[in-house]
């Protein structure tokens, strides 16, 4: 299945049998790879169909897990979006990997979290996670086990002794001793976070909400992408994942974070949840912790990145360490 883009016979076939494409369709096929330095999991492209006045549709190819996981959300819980995420067209599994189809969504551009974005559209994707969060809202003791669940752990003091070391060596500029001692007990304060966390409603999340997922229409409207991630798992988690992946790159300097917070909190109450604002305030800054220890993981993995993706390592290396 992952030869398909290279294949027009075999990916005609596999779209039409996905439901994607009318069946018999025998016109051309033209391909683009897309997002390759943007993050997106698996291989993604955009698809004309050359007797078709549509914009076209994207197909991504996967493991069989991530497709089963995107076609979940798609087919579950997309609908809540009413249009901030794309529109499901099918989905094609084997054994091991699979083909997912969405609409092409055109016109749009894609944001980018080195360059960050614009008050209103920080705010309509707030907004659009708490609506998705809304729609799913749920006791933790009441999440259905066969869902996949958003799982983190903090790391063994041996294990993250190392790995800050290394992120610290190679990022000298961004780790500095002063960085290096606020980071050095994050662990401890992530095995607390999660504690706290675990006890609190659950929602279908995206899991990795960032600017680089995230295409903005001409007239200003969002759409999320790439879901290969989502899960049932704690909402604050996921804002605060958003929040640091591109909205707040200092939130000490920043009016953004209460701005934003209280946009999501208003969003939930006018689906009828409602929440403390303090206690959402203080968790919220408290649920970026695992994602920084991520962040520094990152920077110390066994191959370094290069090109963009270097260039966003180091930005958000920096953003994480003013997130401690």
């Amino acid at each position: 299945m992952r030869r398909l883009l290279d294949d027009p016979a075999a990916l005609r076939t596999a779209l039409s049998e996905a439901g994607a494409i009318q069946p018999g369709y025998s016109g051309s096929l033209e391909t683009t790879q897309i997002g390759a330095e943007f993050g997106l999991s698996g291989t993604t492209a955009s698809v004309r169909l050359g007797d078709d006045a549509s914009p076209g549709l994207v197909v991504k190819l996967d493991t069989a897990e991530t497709i089963r996981r995107e076609q979940l959300f798609y087919t579950r819980y997309a609908a809540a979006l009413a249009g901030q995420a794309p529109r499901y067209l099918g989905s094609l599994l084997d054994d091991d990997a699979g083909l997912l189809a969405l609409e092409l969504v055109a016109p749009a551009e894609q944001l980018d979290v080195l360059t960050g974005c614009d008050d209103a559209t920080a705010e309509r994707l707030v907004s659009l996670l708490a609506t998705l969060h809304a729609a799913t809202w749920v006791d933790p003791s009441d999440v259905d086990p066969r869902l996949p669940r958003w799982r983190r752990r903090p790391y063994a003091p041996d294990e993250w002794a190392a790995r800050l070391d290394t992120a610290r060596r190679r990022f000298p500029e961004i780790i500095d001793g002063e960085a290096t001692e606020r980071l050095a007990g994050l662990p401890g304060r992530v095995a607390g976070v999660l504690d706290r966390l675990a006890a609190v409603p659950h929602a279908w999340t995206h899991a990795d909400a960032h600017l680089d997922n995230v295409l903005r229409r001409p007239d200003g409207g969002v759409v999320l992408l790439d879901w290969a991630t989502s899960c049932v798992g704690p909402p604050l988690a996921d804002l605060a994942h958003l929040l640091a992946g591109g909205l707040v790159d200092d939130p000490s300097a920043s009016t953004r974070v209460a701005a934003l917070l209280e946009v999501y909190a208003e969003t939930l109450g006018a689906h009828g949840i409602e929440t403390d604002p303090g206690v959402v305030a203080s968790l919220t800054r408290d649920a970026a912790l695992p994602w920084v220890q991520g962040m520094v993981g990152w920077a110390a993995a066994p191959v370094r990145p290069t090109g963009r993706t270097d260039a966003v390592l180091r930005f958000q290396l920096g953003v994480a360490v003013a997130w401690t």
